[in-house]
């Protein structure tokens, strides 16, 4: 009985699955543009979204906007941000094969006021919710996939710049195998990309530019402003990218 008890309760259970999603637009059917997007909140303080829905079916999504600091293993830390902009409308309906725009106006916050020349980072949710006319899941089992969008923005006023600096290099050992670990810090007022940090690291008896010996995930990876970032290098993470492959490739075949 005890069997059948367990049985019943597995069959009769919806199970219901939270997708976290971070994709460009044409990695799914629902799509997000801009999804990276830089304003300056003297020239342009409105920025507009479109909602892209190619499927079979409308999907519904709320809008809030987040706050993003960065720790130092490079993930998000993002708190809610109800008040620096407005968001309209703050739901909407994306009807199958069709798109809607969601428009955000710069408002401002006691930050913003203190620091004017600073950067501030967000991440805009697009997190679906159901539709309450959709018709019900049959008894059983089920599987409920929502998608949560995260767009990347930031807020950067005119002359804000990245500024890298090395804290540190340390020698260590990770899963029983010598790495070495970089502290990096971005002394900027605006968030700043990993491909461009030029300045030397010396690891495994060379000398070489950041961006030539992290992981080619972490060379496309950013810093924030006034953030910290640690990189773990080994050598693994020092061979040539796929890019600065194909770039040496296409050197040879000219010459």
């Amino acid at each position: 009985m005890q069997g059948d008890s367990f049985k019943g309760v597995a069959v009769g259970m919806r199970a219901f699955l939270f997708c976290l999603v971070f994709f460009a637009a044409k990695a799914l059917p629902m799509g997000v543009t801009p999804f990276v997007h830089t304003f300056n909140p003297s020239k342009d303080p409105t920025i507009q979204y479109t909602l892209n829905n190619p499927g079979k079916t409308p999907m519904a999504f709320e809008v809030v906007v987040l706050g993003r600091q960065q720790g130092r293993d490079g993930q998000d830390i993002l708190v809610s941000d109800p008040n620096s902009f407005t968001v309209f409308p703050p739901q909407v309906i994306v009807p199958a094969g069709g798109s809607r725009v969601v428009k955000l106006c710069w408002v401002g916050n006691p930050g913003f006021k203190q620091h004017p020349l600073k950067e501030q980072s967000f991440r805009v949710s697009f997190e679906q919710f159901p539709i309450s006319t959709e018709k019900k899941a049959k008894k059983g089992a089920s599987l409920d996939i929502k998608l949560k969008i995260l767009a990347s923005l930031h807020m950067t006023p005119e002359g804000a710049h990245a500024e890298f600096v090395i804290v540190s290099t340390k020698e260590t050992v990770k899963d029983g195998k010598k790495c070495y670990v970089v502290l990096v810090k971005n002394k900027g007022a605006a968030h700043g990309s990993v491909d461009t940090i030029d300045q030397p690291v010396s690891v495994f008896g060379k000398t070489c530019p950041l961006k030539d010996v992290v992981s080619e995930g972490d060379r496309s990876s950013i810093i924030l402003a006034e953030s910290e970032r640690e990189f773990v290098i080994t050598p693994e993470s020092m061979q040539p990218s796929k890019k600065a492959e194909k770039q040496a490739s296409q050197k040879t075949e000219k010459k």
